[in-house]
């Protein structure tokens, strides 16, 4: 996917077309954005990556009982992150986790969404 921001003036594509291709590495000055983004509110363009909703009732505990995070009391609106462990402890999946509008959505890197539902999906007693 190719995200129409990248038709901006000004935007710089990735030098290397394997990290994150088809969003802006940055606008023309990186560290002056970076600058800004500490002290301010910016919009950064996420669209290449790929998300997993999860809806229903036990949507936290459940998740709280198959990730390394504490989930079980993530609020409305809150956001963290998470991973998913093998048996020897280590990391088989990582997902930006956010609770909005009854649903938590696992917010993961391009082409990691697939191996992660398949993980969620076995996992449904």
């Amino acid at each position: 996917m190719i995200s129409p921001l990248l038709e901006l003036p000004g935007v710089v594509p990735p030098p290397d077309p394997s990290a994150d291709p088809g969003v802006a590495w940055h606008h023309g000055d990186p560290l002056r954005e970076q600058r800004v983004a500490e002290r301010d509110v910016v919009v950064v363009d996420r669209s290449h990556r790929e998300v997993i909703a999860v809806p229903g009732e036990d949507r936290l505990s459940w998740l709280h009982t198959i990730t390394s995070q504490h989930l079980a009391g993530l609020g409305e609106g809150e956001h963290t992150e998470a991973l998913v462990l093998d048996g020897q402890g280590r990391v088989e999946h990582h997902a930006v986790v956010s609770h909005s509008g009854g649903t938590v959505w696992l917010d993961t890197e391009p082409g990691r969404s697939a191996g992660l539902l398949r993980y969620l999906q076995q996992m449904v007693f």
